[in-house]
C-alpha cells in the first residue's frame, strides 16, 4: 500500500519538478526518478531489519520514482518523440490499436 501512495504522490511531484527544473529535458528527469527508485529499493532491502517505518519510507520513495514517471514515459514523452520524428506516427499507432480492439470486442459480442 505504501508503494501505491508513493506512486500517487510521485505523479504530481515529478510532474511539478519536471516542469519547474527540467524544462525540455523530460528524459533526464525520468532517468533521475528511476535511479531514485533503484536506490530506494536497494536501501529497502539493506535496511529491512530497521523496522516498519523505514520500510514504508523507502517504499514510498520507490513508488514515487517508479509510478511517477509512468505517465510521462507512456504518454507525454511518447507523443513528443513521435512529433519530432514526423507526422502521423501517433495516429497510426493508435489506429492499429483501435482496429485490433474493435476486432476483439466485435468477436466477443456477436
Amino acid at each position: 500500500m505504501t508503494f501505491e501512495i508513493g506512486g500517487v504522490l510521485g505523479s504530481g511531484g515529478i510532474g511539478f519538478v519536471m516542469e519547474r527544473y527540467f524544462r525540455g529535458r523530460d528524459v533526464a528527469c525520468a532517468a533521475y526518478a528511476l535511479a531514485m527508485c533503484a536506490v530506494s529499493l536497494l536501501l529497502f532491502s539493506w535496511t529491512a531489519h530497521w523496522g516498519i517505518v523505514w520500510n514504508c519510507v523507502f517504499m514510498i520513495v520507490a513508488g514515487a520514482g517508479n509510478c511517477g514517471v509512468d505517465p510521462v514515459l507512456s504518454g507525454t514523452l511518447a507523443a513528443k518523440l513521435s512529433n519530432n520524428l514526423g507526422h502521423g506516427q501517433v495516429s497510426a499507432s493508435c489506429g492499429v490499436y483501435e482496429r485490433e480492439l474493435r476486432k476483439s470486442t466485435s468477436m466477443r459480442y456477436t
